[in-house]
């Protein structure tokens, strides 16, 4: 009968009596040997007492004591040479069971010190994986306190008037789009390129500018990203339009790449644009 171990990775089967017990068997049938042995060894023995009598001679009817004594010794010798080889072979038995017992101890003793090794590494597998769990609790909580604090940044670059540095607020893949009350900056721009000419048309020439933001709403949609809603209001002036104001419901997606916040897309629907001087047309 066959039982299955599986302590260990993957499937072990190995016979379910250990090979102690079975040289404990051997052992057994050999003792058994033995008595055999001893009752056969007595029952010739005793036949050997007597001669057998000779029918043609009458003067024959006492034994041939030595003759059975020569019968017996020769049927002892024999016996006595069967005896000492079993006895030789229980010996060796009882050896080889007490050199599997030994075996079968250090096997346990190994097994039970490879799953306590075993049982260590696990327990330090789970402490590590709660360690890094409550890290990533930690960091998922403050993302969306970050993403917004990128957001004031990206808004103070924007009062700069400084291209360049409002452009570093974007990812490079990054989509803008403006729609809404626009004069004539409405539109989806995809990429670095686009963006940059459109930050150009819309603050690159100001005389001056700012963008205020009333409210904000972050939150995390997954790792390392969070959605951002914010109204905005902004007032300035140029030499084209002259004084002007508006607002924004504006929209954000914002990625952490290489440490950093940045916009994935923008999208400010411009709820009104009002200007000092009109451009023909819009």
């Amino acid at each position: 009968m066959l039982a299955v171990d599986r302590s260990r990775k993957g499937v072990l089967i190995r016979p379910k009596h250990s090979y102690t017990m079975m040289a404990m068997m051997v052992v057994a049938n050999i003792l058994l040997e033995s008595c055999l042995l001893f009752a056969s060894v007595c029952k010739p023995s005793a036949r050997c007492d007597r001669q057998p009598i000779n029918p043609r001679d009458e003067s024959s009817t006492t034994p041939n004591s030595e003759t059975a004594t020569q019968l017996n010794n020769l049927l002892n010798e024999g016996s006595a040479s069967r005896i000492r080889i079993l006895a030789g072979l229980a010996v060796v038995a009882i050896l080889l069971v007490s050199l599997l017992a030994i075996l079968e101890f250090e096997q346990a003793s190994s097994l039970q010190s490879e799953n306590e090794a075993l049982s260590k590494s696990i327990s330090s597998l789970k402490s590590q994986n709660q360690n890094l769990t409550s890290v990533m609790t930690s960091i998922s909580g403050n993302e969306p306190a970050e993403a917004e604090a990128a957001f004031l940044v990206h808004l103070s670059d924007l009062d700069t008037r400084n291209v360049t540095l409002a452009l570093l607020d974007y990812a490079p893949n990054a989509t803008m789009i403006y729609s809404g009350t626009t004069l004539g900056i409405g539109g989806t721009y995809n990429g670095s390129a686009n963006i940059k000419y459109t930050l150009e048309t819309f603050i690159g020439g100001d005389k001056s500018l700012n963008f205020t933001s009333t409210s904000v709403k972050a939150n995390r949609i997954a790792f390392e990203a969070v959605d951002l809603m914010s109204n905005i209001t902004f007032t300035g002036s140029s030499s084209i339009l002259g004084n002007f104001n508006g607002t924004v419901v504006a929209s954000y997606s914002y990625s952490l790449q290489q440490g950093r916040w940045v916009i994935l897309q923008e999208d400010w629907n411009f709820t009104s644009y009002q200007s000092q001087f009109s451009l023909y047309g819009i």
